[in-house]
């Protein structure tokens, strides 16, 4: 006899919801999820960093004049962090910053449509947080563009700047962005 389990529209959300906080002490599901385990205090420590950073942040452009540049989030009940870039523009992107195990991992929502993941598993000697290509999805032709390389520079509470890398194929390409952000 073959038991059916039916799943009505008010069962959805304690199912959907009990999927997501659910823990295991199994390193790989059957469906081929992988359990990351606990973050590093390091970790930590570098994603409190980035949660610091919730807020609007501006940047002066060639004319002297200030801008909304760059806006963060805390999101999904404090697990991730959500960076809007240059919100209602052609450019406009979005990264998405989260612990993944021992690591810190952010995700680049490119306006060239491709989508680079970036690792930080330690801090610089400087306290700046540098992120080293993982991967790339949607990425059109082996030798396209995206960014690959991250590094962000707190000076202080008020100061970020972000200095991205682009990549050419494999290659880091000479052309950098620099962004020089103040928080109001």
């Amino acid at each position: 006899m073959k038991i059916v389990r039916v799943i009505t529209a008010s069962t959805v959300p304690l199912v959907l919801f009990a999927g997501c906080t659910s823990t295991h002490s199994v390193d790989t599901l059957a469906t081929g999820a992988r359990v990351a385990g606990k973050p590093t205090p390091e970790a930590a420590a570098m994603f409190d960093q980035i949660k610091a950073l919730e807020g609007d942040w501006y940047m002066t452009d060639d004319n002297g004049q200030e801008h909304l540049a760059m806006e963060f989030d805390v999101i999904a009940a404090g697990s991730a962090v959500r960076e809007i870039m240059f919100r209602d523009s052609e450019a406009e992107m979005t990264n998405l910053y989260h612990l993944d195990g021992n690591k810190l991992v952010i995700t680049h929502y490119c306006a060239a449509g491709n989508q680079p993941r970036m690792v930080a598993t330690s801090t610089a000697s400087d306290g700046s947080i540098p992120f080293k290509f993982e991967s790339v999805s949607n990425l059109v032709s082996a030798d396209g563009s995206y960014m690959g390389s991250l590094v962000l520079h707190m000076p202080d509470s008020n100061t970020l700047i972000e200095d991205w890398g682009t990549y050419m194929g494999e290659k880091l390409d000479s052309n950098r962005h620099r962004f020089d952000l103040k928080r109001r």
